[in-house]
């Protein structure tokens, strides 16, 4: 577990090495907050506003997925090295 941590932690360091990347993803994902959070924007995406709870469950799972996947890559790679 602590491999993990550790090797996260160098992978967000590389981020700052490819700022078009971060900004993408900064720029993604306030786009997608608008078409939850503009209000004249609900109608044309017929979406609703989440509510403050809600939004936290969304963004707790997508983070479990995310880690569940960086541990299926590092064990990917530990696997491929013998």
């Amino acid at each position: 577990m602590v491999l993990l941590v550790i090797e996260k932690l160098s992978k967000f360091k590389r981020l700052k090495r490819n700022p078009p990347l971060v900004g993408a993803f900064i720029l993604t994902f306030a786009l997608q907050m608008a078409t939850i959070y503009v209000l004249f924007l609900n109608p044309i995406f017929k979406t609703e506003p989440l509510t403050l709870s809600e939004l936290a469950i969304t963004l707790a799972l997508s983070t479990v997925v995310f880690f569940a996947v960086e541990a299926e890559k590092i064990w990917e790679r530990k696997k491929w090295k013998g």
